[in-house]
């Protein structure tokens, strides 16, 4: 939307599009469209380095070699986020924690939603031309460029 009254009111006018379009993907996310975001991100640029989890058996490889009491103790002082006990070493997904402890789950797409979904939608906004998203997120990009460039 273009309103050519002032710059004030274009910036304005251009906020609440954004605003919509802010809206429109919260509404969208689901755990499988957060899970995709976090990967694309983290394999893009390292975004949610903190925050991503890794597939089991990457995380096994990675640390087959470590020391066997140092990774129990970072399974028994971390936690499981399924259950709320310590990390457990039969689950799908692994990440550190910020005490270099491991933190355990079967559902990094709920973890996502519930932690990072400002997180995640803003960086869909910042990438908005240069990334390619799930198609129920593009598709709402998409809508939102035609209808920004019949409007501009």
């Amino acid at each position: 939307m273009k309103i050519t009254t002032n710059k004030k009111t274009e910036v304005i006018a251009a906020d609440k599009g954004l605003t919509g379009l802010r809206r429109k993907i919260k509404d969208a996310l689901t755990e499988d469209i957060c899970k995709e975001i976090v990967s694309i991100a983290y394999s893009e640029d390292d975004t949610f380095t903190q925050d991503a989890f890794i597939e089991a058996d990457v995380f096994w490889d990675i640390h087959s070699n470590d020391d066997v009491f140092e990774i129990t103790k970072q399974f028994f002082n971390g936690e499981d986020l399924d259950s709320k006990g310590p990390a457990n070493p039969n689950r799908e997904y692994f990440r550190f924690d910020g005490y270099d402890n491991i933190e355990s789950t079967d559902y990094p797409g709920d973890i996502y939603l519930d932690q990072l979904d400002i997180e995640i939608i803003d960086y869909i906004l910042d990438h908005l031309d240069d990334r390619t998203f799930p198609e129920e997120i593009q598709d709402i990009i998409d809508e939102y460029n035609n209808v920004d460039k019949k409007e501009g």
